[in-house]
């Protein structure tokens, strides 16, 4: 259909939405209806006019009409409300295939654990542990088998409880990056862990004490963990099914869902943690008091996230909160409009720069990573049989840090990994900067010279880690924004790094503000992006390990540390990159709010343009 037909058929419609919007008494329910004609407008608008005014039109008609409905509202309590009484479940309904996959994974889960216990007297000890399995024995002669949840305080264990189950919540999300297959590796691990430890109770004939106990939290807990996996599902489903978005539009609206739902799991996991702190240690009460407890918990769980999602997803209300998570047709533009992005589209630019450099990204970082890993662990740590399992820490710095100690071998470690980084940060430039049709590609000696500026730039920030004291890894991390925006501004300008160092200060000096908001945002998403390099993810590749090989053998030692070495590495050199193409385009931002550069040659051109007619 032609665009000039399309609006000659809808624009009576439009207009008396328009005049209803002009009304501070237009009926709400009737503003409703218009919307879910007026979206369906839209869609089909965004799908045969992607560029034309009339989806600028419908797009903005929308907003007016969701702004007035609930965006507008003074009472925050209704903000809270709606999203425990549509977004939420309407989130839940679009991840219903999500869910059904992390609960089927995670029922397959407890079933190899129950299975494998049964059949092998050791695998309870090798999941759990010889000092967990060791001290519940004990508990089992003391005729107190579940005295494990009376040890600590009731405040003591709410905090700690509440921390641990958030830190395994997130992770399990994050994974979701991993195409869903981290999340699913994570829920597989604990669905197996659960079934082994129940059927470790029912081999020692206390079935309903255990149930009864575990489960009195469990079915909440569990019940989160199974959530968590959906929302990292809900997050590998956009990176792989893009459908009629393009693949980073996908991944906003997966990321989205799944923040939304473990937005919702966190008041969850609190509540299980107090009835784990307060309650679970009465082993005493009632049976039916823990029954009826159970039952209520799986009740809510089953109608909450299950049965009420269908019931909204069919309401009227559905229709608006389905346009609010769709996203905006993005493309990724190098020249903004009057040389300026917002701090938003700054963000926006940088994810979306990583996005369509992914490929090249991962592969530089990946052999960059295997390199400095070869390196480290088969020449200068050859002779060096630590123990494999000293990776305990959930902070990547820490894991680097293992792998500084090099002693005598300090600058020998030094001069590859500093040239590792110039190496990379020249090829990110490169990838920024793309030689254009119609303008002459630049020769092997600029090259050259911006490879030494890198690597000279990288080297004095990558020194601090190869000193003997290994406080100034807090330095390190403190200056390593610092460091990508000088480089940033070296490169792009083309001049020497120590007139650049000045200018960088001055530039940042005059917006800190702007800067400090960015490298926040920079280092929150770096330590998510961290979290992958966790050590759950190391531990399950050492069991994998002594699974398979004895743990007194030599290249078992080594293949872990290498594991750890490059996994950490890899995790590192990605947060840096991501830092580093941030600061390219908050480079630009500074300069033309100090020069005003593109808005002076807008006003000529126009200034040309209105002397010309």
């Amino acid at each position: 259909m032609l665009e000039s037909k399309f609006v000659q058929q809808n624009k009576e419609k439009w207009s008396e939405l328009e005049s209803m919007l002009s009304r501070s008494n237009s009926d709400p329910e009737k503003l409703t209806e218009h919307f879910v004609r007026v979206s369906e407008d839209l869609s089909y608008a965004r799908t045969h006019y992607p560029n034309r005014s009339v989806r600028l039109y419908l797009n903005q008609l929308t907003q007016r009409i969701f702004s007035f409905l609930y965006k507008n509202k003074k009472n925050n309590w209704k903000a809270i409300v709606q999203f425990w009484k549509y977004e939420l479940p309407l989130t839940m309904y679009h991840a219903r295939k999500e869910l059904l996959v992390a609960f089927a994974l995670f029922m397959i889960a407890m079933a190899i654990g129950i299975f494998s216990t049964k059949n092998d007297p050791g695998f309870a000890r090798q999941i759990l542990g010889d000092s967990y399995v060791n001290m519940t024995l004990e508990n089992i002669q003391k005729d107190d088998p579940l005295a494990v949840y009376k040890k600590s305080k009731e405040m003591d264990m709410f905090l700690g409880i509440t921390i641990n189950n958030v830190r395994v919540a997130l992770i399990t999300f994050v994974l979701g990056v991993l195409a869903g297959v981290g999340s699913g590796a994570f829920l597989l691990y604990n669905g197996i862990m659960v079934g082994t430890f129940q059927y470790f109770f029912i081999q020692r004939d206390l079935f309903k004490d255990s149930f009864l106990t575990i489960w009195l939290h469990g079915a909440l807990e569990i019940s989160s963990i199974v959530l968590a996996a959906t929302a990292g599902f809900a997050l590998g489903k956009g990176l792989l099914f893009p459908g009629s978005y393009n693949r980073f539009q996908s991944f906003q609206v997966g990321a989205r869902r799944g923040i939304t739902i473990m937005l919702g799991i966190i008041p969850i996991f609190v509540l299980a943690a107090f009835i784990e702190s307060y309650l679970t240690r009465y082993t005493n009460v009632h049976d039916g008091v823990r029954i009826a407890i159970i039952v209520l918990s799986f009740s809510f769980i089953l109608y909450y996230f299950v049965w009420y999602p269908i019931q909204v997803a069919r309401s009227p209300e559905a229709a608006l909160f389905a346009f609010n998570e769709q996203p905006e047709p993005t493309q990724l533009q190098s020249e903004p409009q009057y040389g300026l992005r917002t701090f938003g589209e700054t963000i926006s630019a940088t994810l979306e720069w990583m996005a369509k450099h992914a490929q090249a990204v991962f592969i530089s970082i990946g052999i960059s990573s295997f390199f400095l890993s070869s390196i480290w662990i088969f020449w200068l740590r050859a002779n060096d049989m630590r123990p494999a399992y000293e990776f305990t820490s959930y902070w990547v710095a820490n894991n680097f840090m293992q792998y500084l100690d090099f002693e005598e071998y300090h600058w020998k470690a030094f001069v590859p990994t500093s040239l590792v980084f110039g190496a990379l940060q020249t090829y990110f430039f490169y990838l920024h900067v793309l030689p254009k049709e119609g303008k002459p590609k630049p020769g092997w000696g600029k090259w050259l010279i911006i490879f030494l500026k890198s690597w000279a730039m990288s080297g004095v920030l990558l020194a601090l880690l190869f000193v003997p004291n290994r406080s100034t890894i807090i330095l390190f991390a403190l200056l390593v924004p610092f460091q990508v925006f000088w480089t940033a501004a070296t490169l792009l300008e083309e001049d020497n790094p120590l007139s650049s160092f000045f200018g960088s200060i001055s530039l940042q000096n005059e917006s800190w503000r702007m800067v400090l908001g960015q490298n926040l945002v920079m280092l929150f998403l770096s330590f998510i992006l961290s979290v992958l390099s966790n050590s759950q993810v190391v531990w399950l590749y050492f069991q994998f390990l002594t699974w398979n090989i004895s743990e007194n053998s030599g290249l078992v030692h080594q293949l872990s540390h290498f594991f750890v070495a490059f996994l950490t590495l890899f995790s590192m050199l990605f947060c840096y990159c991501f830092m580093y193409a941030n600061s390219f385009f908050l480079y630009q931002n500074l300069r033309e709010l100090h020069t005003c550069e593109a808005l002076s040659k807008r006003i000529t051109t126009l200034t040309l343009r209105k002397h010309a007619l």
